[in-house]
């Protein structure tokens, strides 16, 4: 599916609504052949079934769709350079995440005060951001100094 969409957006032969559109449908008819194909094989991400890739790829496809229209189509921008952030170094905070930096701990270090004051229902959403926003700090710091990990 990422060949695909690779291929229909270099493609120079339809212009950017159209193949938002081509992704929009694209994305439905995965969603769609995922669901009626889950019926006899069962959609499950442990073993990725061809279901499961089906209608994961919809999600996918319908989300790319969306991003795609907001920031190259319309051009809004501005609020997706964390995005930037992550995908110029996403190897590197993944391979940090597992395995070199507990970023939960961390988290949980530095966001006490904010959780001790909360309801226990929030506790893991506090947690969480707090690790999405270490990590997006590390990721800026990183781009802002030039320092990518290429392989």
């Amino acid at each position: 599916m990422g060949i695909f969409t690779g291929e229909l957006l270099r493609n120079n032969r339809y212009a950017m609504k159209g193949k938002t559109a081509c992704l929009l449908v694209a994305g439905i008819l995965s969603l769609i052949v995922g669901m009626a194909w889950g019926t006899v094989f069962p959609v499950n991400k442990n073993m990725w079934t061809s279901s499961f890739v089906l209608y994961a790829g919809g999600w996918s496809l319908l989300l790319f769709a969306l991003f795609y229209f907001v920031i190259d189509v319309k051009g809004i921008k501005k609020w997706s350079w964390p995005f930037v952030w992550l995908g110029c170094n996403s190897i590197l905070i993944y391979l940090a995440a597992h395995g070199l930096v507990n970023f939960l701990s961390t988290s949980g270090f530095l966001m006490e005060g904010i959780v001790k004051r909360t309801d226990a229902r929030w506790h893991d959403a506090i947690l969480w951001l707090g690790v999405a926003l270490i990590q997006f700090a590390a990721l800026y710091g990183l781009y802002k100094r030039k320092i990518f990990l290429k392989i």
